[in-house]
């Protein structure tokens, strides 16, 4: 009786399975669909012989899956509901699986199958309201997709993605849909494949479903290639659209016809929202916008309002910023709540001769002084920032971001013996600014290298448009003697040199720790700076021979190789005040000694100021051939000095 009556309740428009008892199946396997009965000729007056569905109809009769209408009917054009779309994959389900599950005993005809399809996954809580709506195409495909696990729905097909008109790619059920006419049980209601997702699904259609599914022999070939579709019209989930500030919305385009394969770009008519590749609108400030929607010829419209949510605060990450004229730097500031936006703040500055500021919080410091900068909420909320503006440095001397080096220094004894090394990899002069006083410079460098000595120091002289020296400063920091050092070393400088200084040399030398007797010195100018220079001391473990002057050496500017020093070469070789004597290194031989006094001479200098020069060679020390150079007492325009210099013929590098 129980059976009699289910039959009766799906009689009116669904197809049902068989409900009587079948024998134990084999696990998992697609042997378990076997013929139950036989279909005899004219079992159902309204499916007509040689229909394209007459076949299917008797597949799925005699393999139990499906019943009439009534006895001689099986109402072939009528749709089906969710309900009995539930039921058919249930026992899809439970026959692959063979299980031999019962679906009796529910109040509601199909909650056991409700209950079946939950608890295998065919379909999740809550899914469906409705089991007696009518299913849709689309619903059917999603719910046949779970009946039989994916072993037994192997693609068979090649459909592209995109290859079906009408199921846009992401749209819902995507994946469900393209599996089952890749295995071949779908194909389309037209050659093109076009599912028609939206429309109900008949019986004769469930039936053709049905048999491909249980039997693969049945199942269809078919190709389908994604084909560009230019879009015919495009429309928006919405037309109009109200944001508070911060807010977003998600808007969606849908073109004409469903296969239109036009990409669709988006669009703002101003910033009032901003909108992302995939139509994502996010409100930044009070107004209003247009958002469109673009798809080849044609688009669509929304129109955004953006209200403000009311500022409660405002406050500046800094309560004051010290910046330097013709500077700009954007001011940091925050608000709450955390939904207003920073964007409909006023800003503004009590003092524009000293500082600007945009309505984006950036401000350009014109002049020396200070300014108030004020950012108001339209709640009246605001905070302030004190803006301190120095005058930019403005010196002219090339100073910044030159690199000089690598210096290499070697100091000997009269015996031959290394005295100190020091060496510098890099020199860069990283910045000029003024110090709080506003007299002097703050001179930063970069320094890299490596020193016998226990620190590092370079003397920087600057000189007017005339070669006049116009003043001196030293930079000297600590470092480990004999290992590699990376310091930022610092001085002061007034301003009045550096504003008038047009070129620059420096020295570079170390302080032993425990030695000041002695001296050395020596320098390779160059218009923009870049001397090597001397050592202040000796070794406090042998002593030379002979005593350095300490009051004068003779600095040297573009003092070129020894192997390009010849008489009729003209060098400047100028005296310069203040500075020690020391070494000097270049390649020479004793032929080009005799070049070198000549040319001495051609730059000015007397028989008599170099009569008392003798060069005689010291021998051969590691790879350096170095010679001595004695000069005696001599005038210069400075007074009676005595200068010596050390040659030496460095023969693998040939540099100062």
């Amino acid at each position: 009786m129980k059976q009699k009556k289910f039959i009766s309740m799906l009689a009116a428009g669904a197809l049902c399975l068989s409900l009587l008892p079948t024998s134990a199946f084999a696990a998992e396997s697609m042997d378990n669909f076997k013929t139950e009965r036989d279909y005899p000729a004219g079992q159902f007056t309204d499916v007509v012989a040689g229909s394209w569905y007459a076949g299917s109809v008797e597949t799925a009769y005699e393999l139990g899956l499906v019943e009439g209408t009534s006895k001689t009917t099986f109402s072939p054009t009528d749709p089906i509901t969710i309900s009995s779309t539930l039921a058919l994959a249930c026992r899809l389900y439970s026959t692959y699986y063979g299980d031999n599950a019962t679906f009796t005993g529910g109040t509601i005809w199909y909650q056991p199958y409700v209950d079946y399809a939950i608890a295998k996954g065919i379909i999740t809580s809550g899914q469906y309201s409705d089991y007696n709506a009518n299913a849709t195409r689309r619903q059917f495909a999603a719910i046949m997709a779970k009946a039989l696990p994916a072993s037994a729905l192997k693609g068979i097909n090649t459909v592209e993605d995109g290859g079906i008109p009408d199921v846009a790619s992401g749209s819902a059920n995507y994946a469900d849909i393209y599996t089952l006419y890749r295995a071949g049980i779908l194909t389309g209601s037209d050659k093109l494949g076009t599912f028609l997702p939206e429309t109900t699904i008949d019986r004769a259609s469930v039936s053709a479903i049905l048999s491909r599914m249980a039997m693969p022999s049945q199942r269809q070939s078919i190709t389908l290639k994604k084909v560009e579709v230019a879009a015919t019209a495009i429309s928006l989930n919405r037309s109009t659209l109200s944001l508070k500030n911060g807010e977003t919305f998600q808007l969606n385009a849908t073109l004409t016809p469903a296969n239109a394969s036009t990409k669709v770009t988006w669009s703002v008519s101003n910033d009032v929202v901003s909108v992302t590749d995939d139509g994502k609108v996010t409100a930044k400030r009070a107004g209003s916008a247009i958002v469109t929607a673009t798809a080849g010829n044609v688009s669509a419209k929304c129109s955004v309002t953006v209200t403000d949510v009311a500022i409660t605060r405002v406050d500046f990450t800094d309560s004051s910023v010290d910046m330097l004229e013709g500077d700009s730097r954007k001011l940091s500031v925050s608000v709450a709540p955390s939904n207003a936006s920073v964007s409909s703040l006023t800003w503004s500055s009590d003092n524009t001769r000293v500082a600007t500021v945009s309505q984006d919080g950036t401000v350009t410091a014109v002049g020396e002084g200070t300014a108030k900068i004020t950012a108001k909420a339209p709640s009246g909320k605001y905070d302030t920032c004190w803006v301190y503006v120095d005058k930019k440095a403005s010196v002219s001397v090339p100073l910044l971001n030159h690199e000089y080096g690598p210096m290499n220094l070697t100091s000997y004894y009269s015996s031959g013996k290394v005295m100190d090394t020091n060496n510098i990899t890099s020199l860069v002069f990283t910045s000029v600014e003024y110090t709080s006083s506003g007299d002097k410079y703050e001179v930063k460098a970069s320094i890299q290298g490596r020193t016998t000595r226990s620190n590092c120091t370079v003397e920087l002289y600057f000189y007017d448009a005339n070669n006049r020296v116009l003043g001196q400063e030293t930079m000297i920091e600590r470092v480990t003697a004999n290992m590699d050092y990376n310091i930022q070393a610092h001085t002061y400088i007034d301003t009045d040199i550096l504003d008038n200084a047009v070129r620059m040399e420096f020295y570079y030398y170390g302080t032993p720790a425990d030695y000041n007797g002695g001296g050395s010195g020596g320098s390779t100018g160059g218009n923009e700076g870049g001397s090597t220079g001397g050592d202040e001391g000796g070794s406090g473990t042998e002593t030379p021979d002979y005593d350095y002057p300490y009051d004068t050496y003779y600095g040297f500017e573009g003092i070129p190789s020894f192997d390009e020093f010849t008489s009729s070469s003209r060098t400047q070789m100028d005296y310069t005040e203040g500075k020690k004597a020391g070494y000097m290194y270049a390649s020479a031989t004793t032929a080009e000694f005799d070049s070198y006094r000549a040319a001495l001479k051609e730059c000015g200098f007397s028989e008599s100021q170099v009569a008392g020069m003798y060069f005689y060679s010291k021998g051969t020390h590691g790879t350096n051939d170095y010679w001595e150079v004695r000069c005696g007492t001599t005038s210069s325009p400075y007074g009676e000095v005595s200068v010596m210099v050390i040659l030496s013929h460095i023969k693998s590098s040939n540099e100062w």
